[in-house]
């Protein structure tokens, strides 16, 4: 059905409507440069004739600070199979009279109204809520609206999960749209160690049945970083990113693969294997129960590649696992550079004896 309106000097315009026969609700959506705008849906009522849907519409600008998130909820809900499973509540302001048609932004090549930032490593994405989902984009580690945002509030929700085989998990939140106000929410009786920063505690609050620890953090667009480690971690301002709160979730039980005891250890025992590496080569072989082996080429050529191989995947994993962690990578440096520099002796060793 086609229906006529003018708006006023404001955008209100009121359309006349007419429910067809068996019709209990009633919504009028217009279009006005580009942007569809609709009334609020309406449950008609048996017998009565026309209804009057009004309709506002709105001038277009790409003005910065029009939008900005105005409170954004974290939810860990659980770890299950080494999945953990997140879910986002945020309320997207528009606080000007224009509806924001967002900035061209270089690296996604599109204009850009809104960008919520995700934890490295994040799966299965998911958003609900009154946005267009084929204005949606999952870019990086983000979540970006091209919909052009009109004046007002509008709730989405967003669910995703992080992967980690190691019993620890690390949440980096770069943020990219201008945050008022972000609330971490973990169940009381959740049973993995919480280390939060950027953010402050505060009282618990209950849902429901459900008490949740709580962690607050205000006016998040004003940790622009430029420090070393902002540039390290890929979020320099520049790309329109500022360094955002940061979680990390442990299983008691298992400390993380790479906890730092841990891995000294892993460390003292590579370079035990150095210390009978200088052995082997001292004396030509390798002992087998106390005495020389009849190929000592042979099979320390095989040990070197063995071990060169298990150094291959510890380094992967380490680099995964510390993937935007700064204060963690700089204390593994050292042992990661150890490792390189025995993984090049192995490799000399190896082309030597060709």
């Amino acid at each position: 059905m086609s229906l006529k309106s003018e708006s006023d000097a404001n955008g209100f315009a009121s359309f006349s409507v007419r429910p067809g026969r068996g019709e209990s609700l009633l919504k009028v959506s217009t279009e006005y440069r580009g942007v569809t705008y609709s009334s609020l849906l309406l449950q008609t009522v048996q017998g009565k004739g026309n209804y009057d849907m009004p309709v506002t519409v709105f001038e277009l600008s790409d003005e910065d600070g029009l939008v900005y998130v105005k409170e954004r909820r974290i939810f860990i809900q659980s770890i299950e199979n080494n999945m953990l499973s997140i879910v986002d509540g945020l309320t997207l302001a528009n606080i000007g009279d224009k509806t924001y048609v967002g900035k061209f932004n270089d690296q996604s090549q599109f204009n850009e109204t809104v960008r919520i930032g995700l934890p490295a490593n994040y799966e299965r994405p998911s958003i609900e809520g009154p946005v267009d989902m084929d204005q949606v984009r999952t870019m990086g580690n983000a979540f970006v609206l091209q919909e052009m945002i009109p004046p007002g509030e509008r709730m989405l929700f967003l669910s995703y999960q992080v992967k980690s085989d190691i019993g620890r998990f690390e949440l980096h939140y770069p943020v990219g749209t201008p945050l008022k106000k972000l609330k971490l929410l973990i169940p009381e009786d959740f049973e993995w160690n919480v280390k939060v920063k950027k953010l402050e505690k505060t009282e618990d609050l209950t849902l429901g049945q459900i008490v949740y620890r709580q962690w607050e953090g205000r006016d998040l667009e004003v940790l622009i970083d430029e420090s070393a480690e902002a540039v390290d971690s890929g979020l320099r301002a520049s790309v329109g990113y500022s360094i955002g709160p940061h979680i990390v979730l442990e299983d008691p039980a298992k400390g993380g693969l790479f906890g730092k005891n841990e891995l000294a250890i892993s460390v003292a025992f590579i370079i035990s294997i150095i210390i009978g590496f200088f052995y082997i080569k001292k004396n030509g072989g390798i002992e087998v129960d106390g005495g020389s082996s009849s190929q000592p080429g042979k099979q320390s050529n095989k040990k070197l590649s063995e071990e060169k191989s298990r150094i291959v995947t510890l380094v992967k994993r380490l680099d995964r696992e510390l993937d935007g962690n700064q204060e963690d990578h700089e204390f593994y440096k050292p042992h990661r550079t150890l490792l390189l520099d025995r993984m090049k002796e192995i490799d000399r060793v190896l082309k030597y004896k060709k």
